[in-house]
């Protein structure tokens, strides 16, 4: 930050009596003390002249700020710099919020210091001091808003590494346990094991037992099988006999049906008369020319050029020699 600059106060001019002497003489003052360093005599002097003698002048408020932040008494200095920004003085204000800025850029708060330098811009924009200190603090809250989002991001790594870390943990302690748990049973089972095989060692009537007991679990496992097998034979039987039973019906109804439709053949020529039955044929060519897609008379002329085609093959066979021609002799 830079040094604070003291606003100069003139001397009061008019007035007469006890009162404007008294004013010009603490201005001069507290001046001449702020010079020298010496910022509680400045201070003392600049509240006698604003609170007793009532004087209403935005440089005294600016002044004493000043000397409260050279006394490192931060919050009486920002509450003095807080009642210059209320004042008219667009010069004082702009140097006011110039310098609240700045105290809270060095207590961390940026956002709030770079709201403050904008109100010194607003106020005077040809205050460089502040156009400066407005775009350090830019800079410094973009650095700060990239860090912080790396430390997050960061944070977020260390933070999934952690929760797998103890996932593995959980994963491998379930392992343990249930290992622990698998032995405990096993040996569980083998003292069981060792104990009937004390018992059967102790008492071969016993063990003679559990073997009967465990040939007639096995010939029963096994009898159940051969009825299992037995049943399964059987149904599969069933079903072939079913299957050739359908086919012969099938046979049978395919023959009869046969017999049906030649029996019905036979009685339909039967009853039908040449009349009708010539008028049936003739029917039944009409269909297929329509199906060929030939009028009447169109197949009446190919079955015309049909008959001359057979006529002049039939007359070409009666010319040729009925004997075979002896190859040795010429033909003439």
């Amino acid at each position: 930050m830079k040094p604070l600059l003291l606003f100069l106060l003139f001397v009061t001019p008019w007035l007469d009596g006890g009162d404007v002497s008294e004013i010009n003489r603490l201005k001069r003052s507290a001046k001449d003390a702020y010079l020298k360093g010496e910022y509680k005599v400045a201070v003392t002097d600049y509240l006698t002249l604003r609170d007793s003698l009532g004087v209403t002048d935005p440089g005294i408020d600016f002044n004493l700020a000043t000397a409260y932040l050279h006394m490192s008494d931060t919050a009486k200095a920002m509450a003095s710099f807080t009642d210059v920004t209320l004042g008219n003085d667009n010069n004082l204000k702009s140097l006011a919020y110039s310098e609240l800025g700045m105290m809270m850029a060095e207590s961390g708060g940026l956002k709030v210091a770079l709201k403050y330098l904008e109100e010194a811009l607003m106020a005077d924009p040809n205050n460089a001091n502040a156009r400066h200190n407005y775009e350090v603090v830019k800079k410094m809250l973009e650095d700060q808003q990239k860090q912080e989002n790396q430390d997050k991001n960061k944070d977020d790594k260390n933070q999934d590494k952690n929760q797998d870390k103890n996932k593995d943990q959980q994963q491998n302690q379930d392992k343990k346990q249930d290992n622990k748990k698998e032995d405990k049973k096993d040996d569980k089972n083998q003292d069981k094991n060792n104990e009937e095989n004390k018992d059967d060692k102790n008492n071969p009537d016993k063990k003679d037992q559990n073997q009967n007991e465990d040939n007639k679990d096995e010939k029963d496992k096994q009898d159940e099988q051969k009825d299992q097998q037995k049943g399964k034979d059987e149904k599969d039987q069933k079903e072939q006999n079913k299957d050739k039973k359908d086919q012969g019906q099938g046979d049978k109804d395919k023959e009869e049906n046969k017999n049906k439709q030649g029996s019905e053949g036979k009685d339909q020529n039967k009853k039908e008369t040449p009349q009708e039955r010539a008028k049936r044929q003739e029917k039944e060519i009409e269909k297929k020319l329509q199906e060929m897609k030939l009028s009447k008379q169109k197949a009446q002329q190919i079955l015309e050029a049909m008959k001359n085609s057979e006529r002049q093959y039939i007359q070409q066979l009666k010319r040729k020699p009925s004997k075979p021609v002896k190859r040795d002799r010429p033909q003439w």
